[in-house]
């Protein structure tokens, strides 16, 4: 019974490089929608009155794109940087992230 006590110790002791690289991506990619998503509201307040249907389709199109390839453009790096980020502070806590 110790046995097994002591194999759950030992593994949340380990600092989750993984689960902070997945959660810091995660946030990055929300941040990354919020500021497209803000900045189409700050456009569509003060330019849409002046627009026709085509070219706020069109507008709407283009900002999907952008969004998309930004994701995947961004993605990797973020999550690259992240991954280096909790590496450090593996290495520098011993592995416990204390």
């Amino acid at each position: 019974m110790d046995r097994q006590k002591e194999a759950v110790d030992v593994r949340r002791n380990k600092f989750p490089v993984a689960e902070y690289t997945a959660a810091g991506a995660l946030i990055s990619l929300f941040s990354i929608f919020l500021g497209f998503y803000a900045s189409a509201i700050t456009f569509a307040a003060q330019s849409y009155p002046e627009l026709n249907v085509s070219v706020i389709n069109e507008i709407h199109r283009r900002i999907i794109s952008n969004l998309i390839l930004t994701s995947a453009v961004a993605t990797p790096l973020i999550a690259g940087l992240f991954y280096l980020l909790a590496r450090r502070y593996q290495a520098l806590t011993g592995g416990k992230g204390e």
